[in-house]
Formats: C-alpha cells, sequence, structure tokens
C-alpha cells in the first residue's frame, strides 16, 4: 500500500469511528458509506486499492482486538481469523474476520453491538481495551441514572434501598429474557472505593473466585470486594473512579467525591425528570447523605443561571 492510500484508508477509520460513535449507523455501515463516497462500491473495494500484505495485516490486527476484548484468543483459519463469541457460547455462535478486516458472520442482537461499539470506540492501532463510553442518559429507564461501557462491562449508576447504587454487567455473558445476571453492585458515596484485592481474599468467595485478583469496587476495604474490575488497565480504572465519585487506592472516601463527579449530575437530571420518584426514594441516603436535597439545590443553580 502506497503512502497516499495509507493515509486516506486511515483517516477513513478514524471518520468511520466517530459517525459509529454518534449513533448514526454502526462501524461496518460507515465504512462502507465512506469507501462509496470515495468512489468504491464498498470497504473491501477501497482497501483492495492497496497491497495484500497490508490487508491481510489489518483482518489480523481487527482479530486481536475483537479477541482481547472478549478475551477469547482469535484462531488463523484459511482467509481469515475466527473468535468464538462467549456471549453466545451455549448456540456455538462463532465471529470470522477475513484478512481484509471484513466480518463475514452476522452475529445477532447484543453480540453484533458489542462487536461494533469494540472497533467504534477503539483507537486507531490500539490493542487494549476501549476508552470509558457514556450511554446517553435519554436512553436509560425506571431508576437507572447513569452509564458507562468499558470493553466488556456495563457499569450503571442507578437507584436503590442503599440510594445511590453501581451496578456491573459482563456483556459478554449472553442474557436470559432481555436481561443479564449483574456480576456485582455497591452503593454509591462513602463506602465506595476502588481497591487491589488479593488472590487469598477472592479464593474465600466462590462468588467472586471466578473473577480473580486485581482492582475491584469494594465496600468500605480490600475485604468486601462487590464488582470485578479484573483485566482493566489501570488508567481506564481510575476513569471509572472520576466518572462515578469514587476513592482510587487507599484514601479517605467522602460523599463530596460522588457530589463533584459527572454521575451525580446524571443524577440531578433523574431527579429533574422523575420527581415523585425522586422524593419517595430521598429516604435512602445511608451512604450519600441528602442527595435528594443536593440534586435540588443543583436543580434550583441550573434553573437560576439559565434565568440570566
Amino acid at each position: 500500500m502506497n503512502d497516499a492510500h495509507h493515509t486516506t484508508v486511515s483517516k477513513a477509520r478514524k471518520e468511520a469511528k466517530t459517525i459509529a460513535r454518534s449513533g448514526a449507523m454502526s462501524h461496518a455501515q460507515a465504512l462502507d458509506d465512506i469507501a462509496r463516497r470515495a468512489g468504491h462500491s464498498h470497504w473491501k473495494d477501497m482497501l483492495s486499492a492497496g497491497d495484500a500484505p497490508e490487508a491481510a495485516h489489518h483482518g489480523q490486527r481487527i482479530a486481536d482486538i475483537i479477541g482481547r476484548a472478549m478475551s477469547m484468543p482469535p484462531i488463523r483459519i484459511a482467509g481469515g481469523w475466527m473468535v468464538r463469541d462467549p456471549g453466545d457460547y451455549a448456540e456455538g455462535a462463532t465471529l470470522f474476520i477475513s484478512d481484509d478486516g471484513t466480518i463475514m458472520d452476522g452475529l445477532r442482537g447484543d453480540s453484533r453491538m458489542h462487536v461494533e461499539r469494540i472497533l467504534a470506540v477503539h483507537e486507531e492501532g490500539a490493542l487494549d481495551y476501549p476508552a470509558l463510553e457514556r450511554v446517553d442518559p435519554s436512553a436509560l429507564k425506571g431508576d437507572d441514572f447513569h452509564r458507562v461501557v468499558i470493553g466488556h462491562l456495563q457499569l450503571t449508576g442507578c437507584m436503590s434501598a442503599d440510594g445511590p447504587y453501581i451496578s456491573a454487567e459482563d456483556l459478554r455473558e449472553k442474557p436470559y429474557r432481555g436481561r443479564r445476571h449483574p456480576v456485582g453492585g455497591v452503593a454509591l458515596g462513602h463506602c465506595a472505593e476502588i481497591l487491589p484485592v488479593s488472590e487469598e481474599t477472592v479464593s474465600k468467595r466462590p462468588d467472586k473466585a471466578r473473577h480473580g485478583p486485581g482492582w475491584w469496587i469494594c465496600k468500605y476495604d480490600a475485604g468486601q470486594p462487590r464488582v470485578p474490575l479484573v483485566g482493566i488497565d489501570e488508567e481506564m480504572v481510575r476513569a471509572i473512579a472520576a466518572e462515578f465519585g469514587m476513592e482510587f487506592g487507599y484514601g479517605m472516601g467522602w460523599d463530596r467525591r460522588f457530589i463533584d463527579s459527572p454521575a451525580f449530575r446524571s443524577l440531578v437530571r433523574w431527579v429533574r425528570l422523575f420527581p415523585k420518584k425522586a422524593k419517595r426514594d430521598a429516604r435512602h441516603d445511608n451512604y450519600v447523605n441528602d442527595w435528594h436535597r443536593l440534586a435540588l439545590d443543583a436543580i434550583t443553580r441550573e434553573d437560576g443561571a439559565s434565568a440570566h
């Protein structure tokens, strides 16, 4: 592939990622659309303008990205790569990636969305977890007020009997009746802290042992691991801590950290949209004291600022 074509392809891939992030269309659809605008019949045709070795390398890179995010190493086959999709493992679903990077198999529902998300938010040339991706709060329902996705993990801020709460789902797991069983959860506020948890600690808990040692969202201390962040690099773990206002490492947890977080701003929006439900749940403030009053104060400030 000559330098000019390589630059064109690289720019096209970055543009496709931006389009996919916006939700206008999937990553694959964006690639085809960009290729057609450039005078090609589809993305594969645009890639074929370069040499075969470069195209084959692209297929391997895509397979490595998907395989690592799914914790399933890709297997080399004739003409491409194969990655078993653990989310649909019981049904034997397998993802095939051709040497030029085309996804040849039509995965269903959440599996297809997960693969497209991996590719859409992944930085060019990187082979680690994609950046933290916020879900539009307007797409949330019920007691959910904030949600982010990082790699295979979906973290949701929601209202519970403990007040503001964080719940986690593994996107690789197959949904049952449209829902996945949470892999963990804990109240937000002064009790939530991200800490390194040892092998000895998790081995004592059968429900935790399968996730292994590493970073966990804990309740008060490392002896109470609640949400596994195992396998996510430290930079992204810090981003999760900032997103939900949790202490990182061994610090002093306090309510103010959550009040200053993006998750709390989403909670303020939820209180504005569901005032009766919020008032009903106001009594659940053991871990974030007076969260309802603080949210109402924030709404008052917002309204005052907009009036001016």
